[in-house]
């Protein structure tokens, strides 16, 4: 996945190797010993690993470019995935890039990975992470969440109703008839379906 930055290289290097910024934009507690084979703990209701039967991130570094490319270890249920977090510095501005090798059937890391891509890109542009979502408290009760989208009603209406904009940025499958008594489906299915 990758994400456009309007940083310098070494304030995104900063981002995702400074403890006090990663529990900005990626957990709650974090710890990295800059060095190959250098330790990475990172833990807190904010952080993914908490749905894993790890329930933090203790891995470690395993390839260092300063100001270019972290790549470390995180187990995820008994699993060694490996994660790269690649700077490439374009003329006004970085792609951040992260790659997530091995990771176990049924993880959701791709959606765990758009929330922090968003957190760091809105911690380097505007001092502070866009969403934090508490994995801690998936699934319990009641879930409800706020964001604040700037456009207008009728925008967002239409992007929550309409069938095919929903289709773009929802589920591919969704089906949609806006009416009272009307279908509203939104899902995926695994391969067991």
């Amino acid at each position: 996945m990758k994400i456009r930055i309007d940083a310098e290289p070494t304030k995104i290097f900063d981002a995702i190797t400074n403890p006090l910024k990663l529990s900005i934009w990626f957990c709650n507690k974090g710890e990295v010993n800059l060095k190959i084979r250098g330790a990475i703990r990172m833990s807190g209701e904010n952080c993914a690993a908490t749905t894993f039967r790890e329930k933090e991130i203790v891995g470690s570094i395993t390839e260092l470019d300063p100001n270019r490319l972290i790549k470390f270890t995180w187990p995820i249920n008994g699993t060694q995935s490996e994660v790269t977090w690649q700077i490439d510095e374009k003329r006004n501005f970085c792609d951040f890039l992260v790659t997530h090798d091995k990771i176990p059937d049924n993880s959701m890391m791709m959606d765990a990975w758009l929330i922090y891509l968003y957190n760091l890109q809105s911690l380097l542009h505007v001092n502070r992470p866009s969403y934090r979502l508490d994995y801690a408290r998936l699934d319990k009760g009641t879930i409800r969440r706020e964001l604040f989208i700037e456009a207008l009603p009728p925008a967002i209406f239409k992007a929550l109703t309409d069938q095919r904009d929903l289709r773009v940025w929802f589920s591919g499958e969704a089906e949609v008839d806006p009416q009272v008594d009307g279908k509203y489906l939104t899902g995926w299915k695994d391969s067991a379906g």
